[in-house]
């Protein structure tokens, strides 16, 4: 696992400058292009309705990817993690934290954008792979377009019924921007994508700040 500069082997230190600049870089949606990396309106909404957060973080847990991979609605998401609390809502309640939920992803990380253009006006190819809903992407793209216009491919995960750390999707993307997988730098706050993706032969960053992730770039240059 690639961690921030300050952390890495010693030996892997050694061998960074020495890697070929990547092609493409492909960034992940929440956490990285956004300045949330979790649905804190909606684990809000629940509180004031006395829901409790680990209710909702378990839930997570079993079924947001299939929300991700398009198999549920944001609101089927939550009606089936309340269900297995034993929580019974009203309809109106569970369409108000799916939309708390999609919400909770609206404000852009200008500095992640800014990189972008800067690393495509360097000749990179950029790539924008999202574990998203069909219910968000065309939020996504009005909101965030400045972010797509950056983007020379884009795989959302709801719309082709794949997601993240699934080898498909990664291989998806790939074949869209027309490099090979050694080629790729990803960029993804999740551990398990980073992981996922360096399986497959590509370079990863954990994002856990945009000057970490710069900074560690930059070690290839």
């Amino acid at each position: 696992m690639i961690r921030a500069t300050g952390t890495l082997p010693l030996p892997y230190l050694a061998t960074m400058n020495t890697l070929p600049l990547p092609k493409a870089v492909v960034f992940d949606f929440g956490g990285v292009m956004t300045l949330s990396d979790r649905p804190h309106e909606a684990y809000a909404l629940a509180r004031e309705h006395n829901i409790a957060e680990s209710i909702l973080t378990e839930g997570f847990s079993r079924y947001r990817k299939l929300m991700d991979g398009g198999f549920i609605t944001p609101a089927e998401l939550y009606g089936v993690l309340l269900a297995d609390a034993g929580i019974d809502v009203a309809p109106d309640l569970l369409q108000a934290l799916a939309y708390a939920d999609l919400k909770s992803f609206c404000t852009p990380n200008e500095r992640t954008r800014a990189w972008m253009a800067k690393l495509r006006g360097e000749g990179f190819k950029i790539g924008i792979l999202t574990n998203m809903p069909t219910q968000m992407a065309s939020l996504f793209r009005r909101i965030f377009a400045g972010f797509v216009e950056c983007a020379d491919a884009m795989v959302v995960s709801g719309e082709v019924k794949m997601f993240k750390p699934q080898p498909c999707i990664f291989r998806l993307i790939r074949d869209k921007l027309h490099v090979e997988d050694r080629d790729i730098l990803f960029v993804d706050d999740a551990a398990e994508n980073c992981e996922a993706a360096r399986s497959l032969g590509w370079r990863a960053i954990q994002f856990r700040s945009n000057e970490q992730t710069e900074t560690e770039f930059d070690s290839w240059r």
